[in-house]
């Protein structure tokens, strides 16, 4: 049942898939509603037989069918043989030792594999094999594959059992090139009850324990349903159910192991560098690097599996391995992405190779098909190494390809250097401009009035501060009827203008905070400062001190990145405590200019 499940999941995902029925006592494929010739089909009992009568491998076209079709994938099906009266003599006539010890048997099943190969191209062949001892239990456990998938009841019979072909499988080799066997362990018809004494989850860590493994590939729960009776196939019939889940889970863990299927590789690869911690807590180290070469050994002519398999090498240490996959003919003639040439960027400049890496963020640029997270890693590589092309940033290929969303996350990510602010103020310009470009918010769709207020807070960081008041003033709206950030923001743009502060405006801000109260809640740290600024402007020392002393106590109980009026950017807790300092250094009489004020 986990085998045609699997299978058809498998050919669902556009795999081509051969399921061989080897349990040759009970065959159970036939009992599956799967497309079938009429009468009964040739298979496993009649190919051995044949060879064992001749001498010689039969054509193995002739003992397979096509079974279902789709859009891209497909199953075929090797069945154990013709299920009539005779069935059982002929599989008894078969003498597996004798085949194996007389009659080359190793290598006749080495032909076999070599004939599937070259007869269906299968992606993935799912043999289906009799639990516990038999005469064919090496055949379908050591010889035949690349991984073996045990299900299991946890009882200890089946503890017992399973130890004895586990440890069978891990100490099987030919020689010393053979590959280890895969194995994948699930755990099947598990009771679907309340486990208040731990019985099951006491039961399955033995297991873990005892059969060396970490983690269960899938955990498939006893399923009332009586359309078990008649072998329905769940993955086909009830996409939804519980239990296809669980055999999806399966067929997952199957795929991930396996490094020639592109899916699948690609998918390791992201989850890989997305938690490379995970990673290697689960695979450990040595199973990685393995992993990578072989990745590299499949897919080096691929070019969007080499940029992941790069990111990787990087993210573990191996920055030139990375560089040399990202500089191939494959990732340029394949996948020469605006993520691909920012990713290079970085390596680029992590190894000094400036010019490259100016090269390549001006490809970047040029380029669509790139993520948030890629501008993102290289703003701080464009202020070092080129902060002139943050004036073609906004306009460019590469940014207008991105969401509106995420211009938008970008602009609130700013660190505060001036080419930066007026990117940013350029960039909500442009937002504003077309209003089409809704922006999805946690609060719903950013209105144009919040693109205003954080195109004002941009404008006065660039030194726009005319623009930044502008933007702020309300035509015959009273100042004090503002809201306090309008205010306080419109007090600053005014200060940047006249290059010394106006009392009325920062009175203003104050009256609104009395009217409010906002400083007797719990407001936030940036509130604190602002007020710290307005207070001080006013000369009202008690208040101001109080202000400084909450922000610094604030910032001390949770280190963070804020935005910071001091500077009109999002700065770390160091620098924030250094523009607290500069406050209280004003306070006390000293000539500051607030940082946002210096000329860059």
């Amino acid at each position: 049942m986990s085998l045609v499940n699997v299978g058809i999941q498998l050919a669902q995902a556009g795999r081509r898939v051969l399921l061989v029925d080897f349990d040759l006592e009970a065959p159970g494929l036939p009992t599956f509603n799967l497309s079938k010739p009429e009468g009964d089909a040739s298979g496993v009992v009649e190919y051995v037989t044949q060879y064992i009568t001749t001498g010689e491998s039969p054509d193995v076209a002739k003992y397979i069918y096509k079974s279902e079709q789709f859009e891209r994938g497909g199953l075929w099906v090797m069945p154990a043989g013709l299920q009539n009266s005779t069935y059982s003599q002929r599989l008894n006539s078969i003498d597996w030792r004798k085949l194996y010890g007389e009659q080359s048997g190793y290598l006749f099943f080495e032909d076999l594999k070599v004939q599937w190969k070259n007869t269906l191209a299968p992606d993935y062949v799912l043999i289906d094999s009799r639990t516990g001892h038999s005469d064919v239990e090496g055949v379908c456990t050591r010889q035949l594959p690349d991984a073996v998938c045990l299900l299991f009841f946890p009882n200890e019979q089946n503890l017992q059992g399973l130890k004895r072909i586990v440890s069978n499988i891990r100490s099987y080799r030919i020689d010393s090139t053979t590959k280890p066997i895969s194995l994948h362990f699930a755990v099947s018809n598990v009771p679907d009850l309340d486990d208040e004494d731990h019985i099951l989850s006491s039961t399955l860590q033995r297991f873990s324990e005892e059969l060396g493994y970490i983690n269960l590939s899938s955990e498939i729960h006893h399923y009332n349903s009586l359309s078990l009776l008649t072998q329905e196939i769940f993955s086909l019939n009830r996409p939804n159910s519980r239990l296809t889940t669980e055999y999806r889970k399966l067929t997952t863990a199957i795929r991930s192991r396996n490094n020639e299927d592109r899916d699948a590789v690609l998918a390791f690869l992201k989850d890989a560098h997305r938690d490379i911690s995970d990673t290697l807590n689960s695979i450990g180290p040595r199973e990685l690097l393995k992993r990578i070469n072989l990745i590299q050994d499949n897919f080096g002519q691929d070019g969007e599996v080499c940029y992941f398999l790069a990111r990787l090498q990087e993210q573990i240490g191996s920055s030139k391995d990375a560089l040399s996959l990202l500089s191939s003919e494959a990732v340029q003639n394949g996948y020469a992405t605006g993520s691909m040439f920012a990713a290079r960027a970085g390596i680029n400049h992590k190894l000094g190779n400036i010019d490259d890496a100016i090269e390549d963020l001006r490809s970047m640029l040029d380029s669509t098909n790139i993520d948030l997270e890629s501008f993102l890693e290289t703003a701080p590589i464009i202020d070092q190494v080129a902060p002139d092309l943050y004036s073609s940033l906004p306009t460019s290929k590469a940014f207008l390809s991105l969401t509106a969303k995420d211009r938008l996350f970008f602009v609130t990510q700013s660190e505060g250097n001036k080419n930066q602010l007026r990117a940013n103020a350029e960039i909500l310009k442009h937002l504003r401009k077309y209003p089409e470009d809704a922006i999805d918010t946690e609060s719903g769709v950013a209105s144009d009035s919040y693109l205003a207020h954080e195109l004002a807070l941009a404008s006065i960081g660039a030194g726009d501060f005319a623009a930044a008041a502008d933007l702020l003033r309300s035509e015959g709206v009273p100042e004090e009827t503002l809201a306090i950030a309008d205010a306080f923001n419109l007090a600053m743009a005014t200060w940047g203008m006249d290059r010394q502060p106006s009392i009325e405006h920062f009175k203003t801000v104050a009256q609104i905070e009395d009217r409010e109260g906002t400083l007797s809640n719990d407001p936030s740290i940036n509130y604190l400062q602002c007020m710290a600024i307005a207070y001080t402007i006013l000369g009202n020392v008690e208040k101001a001190k109080s202000c400084i002393l909450r922000a610094r106590e604030s910032m001390r109980r949770i280190p963070q990145r804020v935005f910071s009026a001091w500077s009109y950017s999002k700065v770390g807790p160091k620098e924030f405590f250094s523009h607290l300092d500069q406050i209280d250094a004003m306070l006390e009489g000293k000539n500051v200019v607030p940082v946002f004020m210096e000329v860059k």
